[in-house]
């Protein structure tokens, strides 16, 4: 299934997106955090089984691990994935991403984002990419609006927990007719962040 995506190579300004690898175990450990999991539904102590999991689930074609890497030192600072691909549907969801903490609310994501973005509706011509959140990570949920994804929804009592809480998660989406207003959107604000953090 995803077979498509392994030479995908992603390059940005500040970040490149690249297929992950078993051997990208070590080089993520000086960026791993387990607090970077709390609204996961996963848990993970360490680096190893994450990039495992994430090959496991590669390998089962539930899910397309990318590693991101900052472009300045090529050092990884963090993961993203494609998941729920519906090829037929021309519809997938991204998610599972998370960034090391210094690189948080500077264009990072928001360029992850973007590259994601363009190569799906650009390249592969979808026709919707979802993404879905914890309710209660209320950071997430308005970068996600601040991005011009549009809510859908909450899926109540949608997930268990690794301590038990059942997770309320709340749905976004891009779809194609979207595409052009929402890729300004985004454009517009990783310019105020390359503007303020990168000069």
């Amino acid at each position: 299934m995803f077979e498509q995506f392994e030479n995908c190579i992603l390059k940005g300004h500040l970040v490149t997106l690249r297929p992950l690898v078993l051997n990208d175990e070590k080089a993520l450990n000086e960026c791993f955090c387990v607090d970077y999991f709390k609204y996961f539904p996963k848990h993970y102590a360490s680096s190893k089984e994450l990039v495992s999991h994430a090959i496991e689930r590669k390998l089962n074609n539930i899910s397309m691990p990318f590693l991101i890497l900052e472009n300045k030192s090529s050092k990884p600072i963090g993961m993203t994935s494609l998941a729920n691909v519906r090829l037929q549907d021309k519809s997938l969801e991204i998610g599972s991403t998370f960034i090391e903490n210094h690189y948080q609310k500077m264009g990072y994501n928001v360029e992850c984002k973007l590259l994601l973005l363009q190569y799906l509706f650009e390249i592969l011509s979808l026709n919707r990419v979802e993404f879905k959140t914890d309710k209660l990570n209320l950071t997430s949920n308005l970068a996600m609006e601040k991005l011009g994804f549009v809510k859908e929804g909450v899926f109540r009592n949608h997930i268990i927990m690794p301590d038990g809480r059942l997770r309320d998660s709340v749905y976004y989406s891009v779809i194609k007719e979207e595409w052009a207003q929402t890729k300004k959107i985004i454009i517009d604000r990783f310019n105020k962040k390359l503007s303020q953090y990168h000069n």
